[in-house]
């Protein structure tokens, strides 16, 4: 137990984890956590393996599709995240203008407990499908042709 410019340092042990177990808002946090990994995880991999699939069956414009998928990953987090919030936001969210246009209620994606997870894992799955799409394709590069040749032969 610590506090900035005291000279006395109080040894807790494991007392602050003991503390955070019993936490009713570190539990709810910790499965909150949980959720978000098993939606965006098993989503991105999939995903970037699809992608990477076929990016590596395309022959002509190879190095702009790996660029473009690959963006997410190398934009910033702060210029995404405004993006994001403006695509998706209540009133003025193209999305949102989007789905009005079409009959029906305007989805709260950010200020909804029902529709924030979903919300963000889906933008979690965007941003990390890039970055699993590359390392799918660098074990497809190196997957020897004979290989992929006896493959499509044997069907």
């Amino acid at each position: 137990d610590y506090q900035l410019g005291n000279t006395e340092i109080t040894w807790t042990g494991l007392e602050n984890y003991r503390t955070l177990v019993f936490n009713s808002d570190f539990l709810a946090s910790l499965g909150h956590t949980c959720l978000y990994a098993l939606l965006t995880v098993p989503s991105a991999v999939f995903i970037g393996l699809m992608l990477a699939l076929l990016v590596e069956r395309v022959k002509v414009g190879r190095a702009a599709y790996r660029a473009i998928f690959f963006l997410p990953v190398a934009s910033t987090l702060v210029a995404m995240a405004i993006v994001w919030k403006y695509l998706l936001h209540d009133t003025i969210g193209p999305l949102n203008l989007l789905i009005t246009s079409l009959g029906f209620d305007a989805i709260p994606f950010f200020s909804s407990p029902d529709w924030v997870m979903v919300s963000l894992a889906i933008i979690g799955v965007w941003q990390l499908s890039g970055f699993n799409m590359v390392l799918f394709l660098a074990g497809l590069s190196a997957i020897p042709s004979e290989i992929q040749d006896a493959a499509t032969l044997d069907g």
